[in-house]
């Protein structure tokens, strides 16, 4: 029996490999260029970051809607369907069309003879659905670094690119040190205005230097407050050039909102200032309607989901779970064993009220749960274990009396209680 399309699709898929690197732009760049250069009829605002950048990409995205700009977003990693990855006009692309033009562009790649990874696929392949479906803006997240990731090719407009943060992740890819880091993500921007949300005095006055068209997000907004109510956080900001003070409500309660929401005013304000038409109403009104899922979601079952997997992410989740509900704190918790498994730990062993429900990820970059728990004793958590999910959020539920329970430490942890 002949395989549908979808399996077709993803069988493919997952003979790249999603978790092959391979850190060179010569291939995406030839393929594109056969393609006659499908990102080349849209004009782009792309986003790097060590944290934040996917909430950043979604909000910059559903405020270009709101203002009725035809939208492309493509985001990663996904946590259930592919094609979360590419959403065009706030919506994904019908499952038939993106698996048919899934396959035909899986035929030109290999007529071509030109392998591409996993990522550098589907990068081409949301260029290509934006370009047919007339986008005009998409708003592109880096996956990896910036300097060689698949998204940091030639745009014909490019209107901006932002870092929405950074500090220590991937170290064995982009660098020890987070000044490494940032010279790697700073490398999205080429020639065109780069905005970063950075304020470490070594940061600023190496992008200072470097000669960049760079803003800094604080030189427009800063956070002034932030409270969290039933359906999300509102937060206020002070608007440093007009002296007012701009309240805006996100369906996304982590206290972290509220930085990522002063980069995306400060990149309103950019794009602004370049012609584009963005109203006040539109853009409160798409900071309000962004979701993505995630970051902090409340499951219908009463717990958390958080995709939070490096350290600085992990403080952040478990401070706004503290600040909505309490110390008392049961974490069902695993990790790409490439993360920065023992500073999360560290985070979490600051935390008094904290239980660990230490559980398995189905993937092959994933850290062993032997090796996991060594990690976890050397820190004195008290923890749990259970290598099943679904059994493991069982335990958590049993545990938690009258705490939270929270997921955390991986996509593809999320993914699983999403």
């Amino acid at each position: 029996m002949a395989q549908s399309k979808e399996k077709q699709f993803l069988k493919y898929l997952e003979e790249l490999n999603e978790f092959k690197f391979d850190f060179t732009l010569s291939r995406i760049k030839r393929v594109l260029k056969r393609l006659r250069n499908p990102q080349d009829t849209f004009s782009v605002i792309h986003i790097a970051g060590s944290n934040g950048k996917g909430s950043v990409a979604c909000y910059l995205e559903s405020v270009l809607r709101e203002n009725n700009v035809r939208t492309g977003l493509y985001t990663s990693p996904h946590l259930k369907d592919v094609r979360e990855r590419i959403i065009i006009s706030g919506r994904p692309v019908a499952k038939n069309k993106f698996y048919t033009e899934g396959l035909r562009l899986r035929n030109r790649v290999k007529k071509s003879g030109i392998k591409l990874t996993y990522f550098e696929f589907l990068t081409v392949f949301a260029f290509v659905l934006f370009s047919k479906a007339g986008v005009d803006t998409a708003v592109v997240e880096a996956g990896l670094g910036g300097r060689y990731d698949a998204t940091n090719v030639s745009y014909r407009s490019k209107l901006l690119s932002v870092i929405t943060s950074v500090s220590k992740e991937h170290t064995n890819y982009l660098g020890k040190t987070v000044l490494a880091i940032l010279k790697e993500k700073e490398q999205i921007a080429g020639k065109t205005p780069l905005l970063a949300n950075v304020r470490e005095k070594s940061l600023v006055n190496y992008l200072k230097r470097s000669k960049r068209n760079v803003y800094f997000a604080d030189d427009f907004f800063t956070p002034a407050g932030a409270q969290h109510y039933t359906k999300g956080l509102v937060v206020i900001l002070n608007d440093v050039l007009r002296g007012n003070e701009p309240v805006l409500e996100t369906r996304m309660p982590e206290l972290a909102q509220a930085e990522n929401i002063k980069t995306v005013m400060a990149a309103c304000s950019l794009l602004a200032s370049q012609g584009t038409g963005l109203s006040w109403p539109a853009i409160r009104k798409g900071i309000k309607n962004a979701v993505l899922p995630g970051r902090l979601t409340l499951n219908k079952k009463g717990y958390y989901v958080s995709v939070a997997h490096n350290p600085a992410a992990i403080d952040s989740m478990l401070s706004s779970v503290e600040a909505m509900h309490g110390p008392e704190i049961t974490c069902v918790f695993s990790v790409l064993k490439d993360k920065e498994v023992e500073d999360m730990v560290k985070v979490m062993a600051k935390r008094q009220g904290i239980k660990l429900i230490l559980t398995q990820i189905s993937n092959e970059r994933a850290i062993s749960i032997e090796k996991l728990v060594k990690i976890v004793v050397k820190y004195g958590i008290k923890h749990f274990v259970e290598k099943d999910n679904k059994k493991a959020m069982a335990l958590a539920n049993k545990l938690k009396g009258s705490g939270t329970v929270v997921v955390a430490g991986s996509f593809y942890l999320a993914g699983k209680y999403i």
